[in-house]
């Protein structure tokens, strides 16, 4: 005989979980509570199911509105998700591991589903957007027409007006403007014009005659309708080589998309925690690495370079906690292989890390050569790169010597290169700005030029040796676009990437407009406040 139970919050989580995995399609209250008496002989009122775990069926609920759309790839991992099942049904242990997994990638995919319906009304939103300054668009159209016409009409007459005349010659005193009419274009201004019979006794006016000032405005007119929207400094375009942007999304299709649209020559992931942490076959499909590679092969660049930055979590060179340490060469090990055997990236950028321990660098340099040489190995293909840093606390990296005597410590020297951030070289003390080549010579001098195998571009918030590490968007900080654009062209790093690591503006990278703006060494004066704006102007329009 069946007798009501008192269970607490917490079994009945538990039991929703195995009910959940069982019937995932029928989730109710009542389905679990008819479920409870059969499967387990268990009596629960209704009202305390409500009562303790309502939430799980109201999130049940919002998950049925999110419609996924299941490709045949993810039959496959189903098909092989089963076979898994029946593999460990001999193994309890081995089974509850997998259930246990199974449920971590499911409650990942319902956080990246939700991702994706935000992102499809933000998308809807755009759209009704770009319609309407469409519509804005063909009505200036129509409006520039009419005035073109105008100026075309205005400037026959004006031809008349400079046209040369043996009849009478009229003068404007203020501007010291001769005008040679013919008569037949006296028909088309007034009469009111005071004529001088005699060329060679030209005689000063008090006022200004009407029909100079007629043309004078026809003329202003005039040039602001054909003038176009002007870029300070405006050079000849020369394109960057190699020029990319960051990207925190690590599904490789999504991210090659992005660099698609924004004609983008390269791209740098940054790895999520999540991604590392939980990455296995189970993992993999909702990454995109193959599908990612294929697109990569026919639709970028011949020279596309793929890049990922490693977790932040990393502190190779931590003198006073020696687990922190051991832990960051597990996962510098783990984030390797996938750059290599899945990603198959050219780089992976890694942050020095700090020694913690106060005027002690040297020994914090001679940590993280050891871990270095504990990691890297001569089978790898993939380059580990060293990125300069601001030098805040006790960072290292914060200057070429501490970077040079990494380089010197490594083992496998062919496996490591340099990253060369912009805002970490102005806010540690380098004047990129006003002394470039100083710069440049010492780089060669201490590390050599041939080591740099990226640039990481952004401006800078803070002043120099600020130690601030804010990035700021290209002509927005204190460096500017003309020390950034030389950097960008230089023939020292012409074989090294390019990386806009810049903040997004509206929600929306600015990459594209950025790149232009370096190629072109101008920049446009409001051009951020129209994209915050979301006025989406094609570069036509807005650079002129």
């Amino acid at each position: 005989m069946k007798t009501k139970q008192k269970l607490t919050k917490e079994e009945l989580a538990a039991f929703f979980l195995e009910y959940k995995q069982a019937f995932p399609l029928k989730i109710n209250p009542y389905n679990f509570k008819m479920w409870l008496e059969r499967q387990h002989n268990i009596k629960v009122d209704r009202k305390t199911i409500l009562a303790r775990i309502n939430d799980k069926f109201e999130q049940e609920k919002k998950n049925k509105l999110i419609k996924v759309h299941v490709e045949e790839r993810e039959f496959v991992e189903v098909r092989n998700i089963l076979s898994l099942i029946e593999d460990c049904q001999n193994d309890p242990l081995a089974l509850r591991k997998l259930g246990n997994q199974l449920q971590r990638d499911f409650d990942v995919m319902n956080l990246l589903s939700k991702d994706k319906l935000k992102f499809e009304k933000e998308n809807e939103r755009l759209h009704l957007r770009v319609v309407q300054l469409n519509k804005e668009v063909a009505k200036l159209q129509v409006e520039n027409n009419k005035l073109m016409d105008d100026v075309g009409f205005y400037s026959t007459k004006s031809d008349q007006l400079v046209a040369l005349s043996s009849n009478s010659i009229y003068y404007h005193s203020d501007e010291n403007i001769i005008l040679k009419m013919q008569d037949s274009a006296m028909k088309f201004y007034p009469p009111s014009l005071k004529v001088i019979e005699n060329p060679n006794s030209i005689v000063q006016q008090e006022t200004k005659d009407p029909k100079v000032l007629f043309i004078e405005k026809l003329q202003e007119k005039r040039k602001k309708v054909m003038s176009s929207p002007t870029i300070v400094d405006k050079p000849i375009t020369e394109e960057i080589h190699l020029i990319g942007g960051a990207f925190q999304d690590n599904n490789l299709v999504r991210v090659v998309e992005q660099c698609e649209y924004l004609d983008m020559k390269s791209a740098m992931i940054h790895l999520s925690t999540e991604v590392v942490n939980y990455f296995n076959s189970v993992h993999l499909p909702k990454l995109q690495l193959r599908e990612g590679a294929k697109l990569i092969k026919q639709n970028c660049h011949p020279d596309f370079m793929l890049t990922l930055h490693s977790s932040l979590r990393l502190n190779l060179s931590n003198l006073e906690d020696k687990t922190i340490v051991d832990k960051s060469v597990k996962l510098l090990k783990k984030q390797i292989e996938i750059a290599d055997n899945y990603y198959y990236a050219d780089q992976l950028v890694i942050h020095p890390g700090s020694y913690i321990r106060i005027n002690d660098y040297e020994s914090g340099i001679k940590l993280l050569i050891e871990s270095l040489n504990e990691v890297i190995t001569r089978e790898q293909d993939v380059k580990v790169v060293i990125e300069n840093m601001a030098g805040k606390g006790t960072e290292l990296g914060r200057n070429f010597y501490e970077i040079a005597s990494i380089l010197n410590g490594v083992k496998y020297n062919d496996k490591i290169k340099v990253c060369l951030d912009t805002c970490h070289l102005w806010d540690s003390g380098y004047d990129i700005k006003d002394h470039m080549d100083g710069v440049l010579t010492e780089i060669d001098k201490l590390i050599g030029t041939e080591m740099v195998s990226m640039l990481h571009i952004n401006d800078s918030i803070g002043d120099r040796m600020s130690k601030l590490d804010r990035h700021a968007n290209i002509g927005a900080g204190k460096i500017g676009v003309k020390a950034l654009s030389e950097l960008c062209k230089s023939s020292e790093f012409k074989h090294a990437v390019k990386i806009l690591e810049t903040p997004s503006i509206g929600g929306m990278p600015a990459y594209r407009h950025e790149r232009r703006i370096l190629e072109e060494s101008g920049i446009h004066p409001n051009w951020i406040e129209c994209i915050r704006r979301e006025i989406l102007l094609p570069f036509e329009e807005m650079y002129g």
